[in-house]
């Protein structure tokens, strides 16, 4: 691998933060037993200091660029309270809204949604996502209350404060073992309930969560994601899937290039330093997948790299433990450029699913990597096959 250390130099185009991840809170007020998160009951809350801290740290490390989308998410965002997010966004506004278009967005568990939340998400123009894994009996077999109720017909209730607020929302749900063969019934949900947009996870083996219903699931989960679209490819004016449209993206267009150190690479947030970065409660920053931020490994000891309040974001690049991490991460870039043939559809996978599903950043695939990011990609170029040759069944993959 290349001397350390690394610097601003290396990257063409230069370093820019595309993704801003900030965790207001780390508690949650209900207990999804597939939660990978490991300070859930954790009763912290971010200042508005730390949040024109970040804000100007990012500004002044040079690491914005056109536009900035911000995502308020870790435990339950709405935990912390509306008047937080009045003073924040004026805060963010202040510091680099007339250089830098800033789009704001949100990840609930919809359980607290009342009028208030709607008036704050139209008034700021706030993307709202709001997790709801289908129907209620899909749904409250995993996402209960911290005393083990169903949250579904509250959450439901949350979705129509926003619908008949005209709030911009969409869905996501985890698939899990039990969504596999109800495909059917979490796409009727979606139609049922005038959910217009959705888009699906995939029970992940990370953080504390130390394995996955899906393991060994690869043929079940294809075929719920064939039958998922099949079922929008009906109806496109009524629901978009986020994967579907994503996959065939990638097909249609592939991923832009930037150079690294002059060798070029398939442009992944994910592995790129700073195109995803997250700042937690405290202050403290990290960057490639979000969820790094409060795991700890033996070979590289935290992931945090800094906080805002005393460290400027582009040093950590020259540290030596930051180049450890990104070192190998570039090294299972390398793996995947060697193995899979979709590489350039990719950029290199998820460094976070590679260490907890493997062991390691220097690995190649993933079950992660073949649940939701090939299966779409394959069924993505069987529907534009399917146009270019009408012979073909839609979405059929031999």
């Amino acid at each position: 691998m290349r001397a350390l250390p690394w610097s601003p130099q290396d990257f063409a185009p230069g370093l820019a933060i595309e993704l801003l991840v900030m965790q207001p809170t780390p508690f949650c007020n209900i207990a999804c037993d597939y939660c990978y998160l490991a300070e859930r009951d954790a009763v912290r809350f971010m200042s508005v200091d730390v949040v024109r801290a970040a804000i100007r740290n990012a500004r002044d490390s040079g690491l914005l660029g056109r536009e900035l989308d911000i995502v308020w998410h870790a435990g339950e965002p709405l935990a912390a309270p509306v008047s937080f997010y009045e003073r924040a966004f004026d805060i963010i506004d202040e510091e680099v809204g007339t250089t830098v278009p800033v789009r704001h967005s949100m990840q609930t568990n919809g359980m607290l949604i009342d009028e208030r939340w709607c008036e704050l998400f139209v008034r700021y123009g706030v993307h709202v996502g709001v997790s709801v894994d289908g129907p209620a009996g899909i749904h409250d077999r995993h996402r209960r209350t911290r005393d083990g109720r169903p949250t579904h017909a509250r959450v439901m209730q949350g979705i129509e404060r926003l619908q008949r607020a005209g709030v911009d929302f969409d869905a996501l749900a985890v698939v899990t073992d039990a969504s596999l063969e109800r495909a059917d019934d979490i796409i009727d949900f979606f139609l049922d309930s005038g959910i217009v947009r959705a888009g699906f996870n995939v029970d992940e083996q990370e953080g504390i969560r130390t394995g996955s219903s899906l393991t060994g699931a690869d043929s079940r989960v294809r075929a719920f994601f064939t039958r998922v679209f099949e079922r929008a490819a009906d109806v496109p004016e009524r629901l978009r899937i986020r994967e579907m449209h994503e996959a065939v993206g990638r097909v249609a267009t592939g991923l832009p290039i930037v150079t690294v150190a002059g060798r070029p690479l398939p442009a992944n947030p994910q592995v790129l330093p700073f195109a995803t970065t997250t700042v937690d409660c405290e202050g403290r920053f990290s960057c490639f997948s979000p969820e790094l931020i409060d795991q700890t490994h033996a070979d590289y000891g935290s992931f945090v790299f800094g906080d805002v309040l005393n460290d400027r974001m582009i040093d950590a690049l020259a540290s030596d433990r930051f180049a450890a991490v990104f070192d190998d991460i570039l090294a299972g870039c390398d793996a995947c450029r060697a193995a899979c043939p979709y590489f350039s559809l990719c950029g290199g996978g998820a460094p976070v699913n590679k260490l907890n599903e493997g062991g390691s950043f220097r690995i190649a695939e993933t079950r992660y990597c073949r649940q939701t990011i090939q299966t779409p990609i394959e069924l993505a170029m069987a529907a534009l096959e399917a146009e270019l040759l009408p012979e073909h069944r839609p979405l059929t993959i031999d």
